[in-house]
């Protein structure tokens, strides 16, 4: 999820130069998009069209569809520093096995990681 639009980014690989689309758990399309000349996709799904915990259902054409869960958003985020090393650490709560980005003020990835099985 983009913190700054509330956007999400579905991302995959499929087959080269494929169309993909992402539909709503009623069937109506979502997004669509092109898979790049390697493959691999990566495709807008603005926020307002989907809500957090719903399944999507992904597409490429001729190809076996897949469902994906749209995240729901970090609550109770807390950052702590280890003294010993100078690191820090975020923990919160998000969707069960999720990915997720941290970015600095200025839009640029400082860590990413999976959030665990509970969430």
């Amino acid at each position: 999820k983009d913190t700054d639009t509330d956007d999400y980014t579905v991302t995959g690989q499929t087959t080269p130069s494929t169309i993909v689309t992402i539909k709503d758990p009623d069937g109506n399309t979502v997004a669509t998009g092109t898979s790049k000349p390697d493959g691999s996709v990566d495709i807008p799904v603005t926020g307002t069209t989907v809500k957090p915990g719903e399944t999507l259902t992904v597409t490429p054409d001729g190809g076996k569809a897949v469902t994906v869960t749209v995240p729901s958003d970090v609550t109770g985020a807390k950052i702590t520093k280890d003294t010993d090393t100078d690191d820090y650490t975020v923990t919160g709560q998000t969707t069960p096995s999720t990915n997720v980005t941290i970015k600095d003020p200025d839009g640029n990835t400082v860590a990413t990681g999976t959030s665990k099985p509970d969430g």
